[in-house]
């Protein structure tokens, strides 16, 4: 069954943001910033990533507000690998790309729209019964507790 991400080890910081009426997202999905500051889904083409959703945007308590997971630096997170992907292809160490399925999930993959889409580094072994590998966030690509966006903190 396929949990999008969840969170794992180190110190997550779980934050609570607005969230707009036509952000539609489910626990596990990860999330970014839109211009006016509301959680929305992440873009596979982004370069940069909020954290991961703690509750379903459309299920929201209190309504409008979605608590977030920030991976703080070390954090670590498991995510299901991509349909088709083969286990030479996850490597320890290796920088990946997300994307999505449909209105739901994140999953990893090797096919990012570019190196700056590469947010996640595979830094556990794939578990091949359930399909999911342990992740880190690349500090340079998140929003908050990045080397880039101290002012976000």
């Amino acid at each position: 069954m396929a949990l999008g991400f969840v969170l794992g080890r180190g110190c997550w910081d779980i934050r609570q943001f607005n969230t707009n009426s036509a952000a539609t997202f489910l626990k596990g999905s990860l999330v970014e910033l839109n211009g006016a500051r509301d959680v929305i889904e992440y873009a596979s083409a982004s370069s940069s990533v909020l954290g991961v959703a703690m509750q379903d945007s459309a299920n929201s308590t209190p309504p409008g507000k979605v608590n977030v997971g920030i991976p703080t630096p070390g954090c670590t997170a498991y995510a299901d690998v991509a349909p088709g992907m083969v286990a030479s292809a996850i490597s320890v160490g290796e920088a990946l790309g997300v994307g999505k399925r449909g209105n739901y999930m994140s999953f990893v993959t090797s096919h990012s729209a570019s190196i700056f889409s590469r947010i996640v580094t595979i830094v556990g072994a794939l578990d091949s019964t359930t399909s999911r590998v342990e992740v880190t966030f690349n500090q340079s690509f998140v929003e908050v507790f990045s080397n880039s966006s101290q002012s976000l903190a």
